[in-house]
């Protein structure tokens, strides 16, 4: 039976993949890598599989496998990892009990060494497996810690736990009506991991909508921002044409009259010049953005120092663009208006090797507050309608395969987006 151990192993790897895969999106490795670790995860239940004194044993070391597997191949935290495991093990172990307590009650008995029933068991689950696909949403492959998660989990747990105890007995006792009860209650948890996941899902496109119409609100309020900072620069070229024919009257009057006072009018103007530094990259979006963000840090008495390497034309949506940029820069502004000290924000941009890196650093007072998983959240009482902005900037950054970096130093927090 060592062939149909290697053909159990083969299907229950392909078959862990295939369901995981549903719902977890894999990592941007290459393919030959995925490949390789299917292979190791095959090496590994050969492994289990002889060596396992048991059923627990069996399914502990299998699950230390798959985690693992997860680990290194799939995107997401352990949290959302561990749920989607456990629902594995779940509905694997419901199929794994009803093919055995429907062989116990056709034949009598059943040998659990005999690798036919893995076999059968496994080719049942990976038809299922396509099924759940064709009804449940790829947009479920966000796993959010939230407490109906934990319920799903712990009854996804006691299924597991449930099935393994009613298998062992029904073996040993051969009794008719425990086994038709056994095998209803095998299926109704069945359905009842399903139907969790059904409502898993439906809660998660809520989530989906409410996000999108948070992101959308956000790009229209930088929108605004952008068209206010558009507004004042041509309200500011309109006054200068209006003043310019005066000015140079009155600068022809003073070169031939008194030269010194001339130049005198030319410095001021110059310098008064310079102290309203603005953007000047070329790009739209970016430059509209930070003169917008400039000169509302000057009224609020914040230093803004930037620094653009960027071409005019970015391969970034400008929606994307103002979605991160600006959210980046509206939580620098605020968190140094809680500052009694310096009061300072640096900008950095630099397009480079076909990628858009940005760099925003800004000083910060207090204590910053993270979740669980090691997420920054909003210190402001409303949290419901606040702190969404560093999760719409990195559902913006995942878009692009990016990466997002945040820290805390010595009174300064950093943030760093590739893009």
């Amino acid at each position: 039976m060592e062939l149909m151990g290697i053909i159990q192993s083969i299907l229950w790897v392909v078959v862990m993949e295939e369901f995981l895969s549903e719902f977890l999106r894999k990592k941007p490795v290459k393919n030959y890598w995925f490949w390789l670790g299917c292979v190791v995860l095959f090496l590994y239940r050969m492994v289990v599989m002889n060596c396992a004194g048991n059923v627990l044993q069996n399914a502990i070391f299998n699950m230390a496998g798959i985690y693992l597997f997860l680990l290194l191949l799939y995107q997401g935290d352990w949290w959302s990892k561990l749920v989607m495991e456990i629902l594995c093990f779940s509905l694997s172990s419901v199929v794994e009990s009803a093919v055995a307590l429907l062989v116990i009650w056709t034949q009598g008995s059943i040998d659990f060494s005999n690798r036919l029933y893995g076999v059968c068991s496994n080719i049942f689950f990976f038809l299922i497996t396509k099924v759940l696909g064709l009804f449940f949403s790829r947009r479920t492959r966000v796993v959010r810690k939230t407490a109906y998660t934990k319920v799903l989990a712990g009854v996804a747990l006691t299924t597991i736990l449930v099935v393994t105890f009613l298998g062992i007995l029904n073996a040993r006792m051969k009794d008719e009506i425990l086994l038709g009860i056994s095998l209803a209650l095998v299926v109704i948890l069945g359905f009842v991991d399903i139907f969790g996941l059904k409502i898993y899902e439906i809660l998660m496109e809520k989530w989906h909508i409410t996000r999108e119409r948070e992101r959308y609100a956000s790009q229209l309020e930088l929108c605004e921002k952008q068209m206010e900072e558009r507004i004042t620069a041509m309200q500011e070229v309109r006054r200068l044409r209006h003043d310019l024919k005066n000015q140079m009257v009155y600068l022809k009057g003073l070169v031939e009259e008194d030269p010194g006072k001339a130049r005198e009018f030319i410095e001021e103007s110059l310098e008064y010049e310079q102290g309203k530094v603005q953007a000047r990259s070329g790009n739209l979006v970016v430059d509209s953005l930070v003169n917008y963000q400039y000169l509302v840090a000057r009224e609020r008495g914040i230093a803004f120092d930037f620094q653009l390497k960027i071409p005019a034309e970015l391969p970034v949506a400008a929606a994307d663009l103002c979605v991160v940029l600006g959210n980046l820069l509206d939580n620098a502004q605020e968190a140094c208006q809680k500052c009694a000290g310096d009061k300072k924000i640096r900008l950095e941009m630099e397009f480079a090797q076909q990628h858009l890196k940005i760099r925003v650093e800004n000083t910060f007072a207090g204590q910053l507050v993270k979740d669980g998983d090691g997420n920054y959240k909003t210190t402001k009482e409303d949290a419901k309608n606040h702190g969404i902005g560093l999760t719409s900037v990195r559902r913006c950054v995942e878009t692009y395969g990016g990466e997002m970096k945040l820290a805390d130093t010595d009174g300064w927090f950093r943030a760093e987006i590739l893009l």
